[in-house]
């Protein structure tokens, strides 16, 4: 009978972390420069006259 060699254990893997949701969404962000985007989107998208406290500020 042929002597056998002792198996090596398998190398552990760690496991890929994923990233979450939130995260792979946050990966898609550009910065744009205009800090009220969020606020005054109707503003930049259609060109409706913006609405909230930088609109007061801007008046002349």
């Amino acid at each position: 009978m042929p002597s056998k060699k002792p198996r090596k254990p398998a190398p552990s893997k760690k496991p890929k972390r994923r990233k979450s949701s939130l995260g792979r969404l946050a990966s898609y962000a550009v910065d744009t420069g205009i800090p009220d985007l969020a606020a005054e989107h109707d503003h930049y998208l259609y060109g409706t006259p913006k609405r909230g406290k930088s609109a007061k500020r801007n008046k002349i």
